[in-house]
C-alpha cells in the first residue's frame, strides 16, 4: 500500500513538473503584452502630437493663408 502511494505521488509530481516545463517554454504571454506595449506607446506618442497640433495648428494654418494670400496681391 505504501508503495502504491508513493508510485502515485511520484508519477504526479513528474506529471507536474512537465507541465511546468511547457509553461516555462511557452511564450504567448509574453508576445501579447509586448504588442500591448507598443500599443501603448502609440497611443501615448498620439495623444502628445494631437496636444501639440492643437495649439500649433492654429497657428500654421493662418500663417499658410497668409502666404497665400500675399502672393495674390500684387
Amino acid at each position: 500500500m505504501f508503495n502504491k502511494t508513493i508510485s502515485r505521488f511520484s508519477l504526479e509530481v513528474a506529471s507536474i513538473k512537465k507541465s511546468m516545463l511547457k509553461l516555462k517554454d511557452d511564450t504567448r504571454g509574453a508576445e501579447f503584452v509586448q504588442i500591448l506595449i507598443a500599443v501603448l506607446i502609440v497611443i501615448i506618442i498620439g495623444g502628445i502630437a494631437v496636444g501639440i497640433l492643437r495649439i500649433a495648428a492654429p497657428e500654421l494654418i493662418n500663417d499658410v493663408v497668409d502666404r497665400i494670400r500675399n502672393v495674390f496681391e500684387l
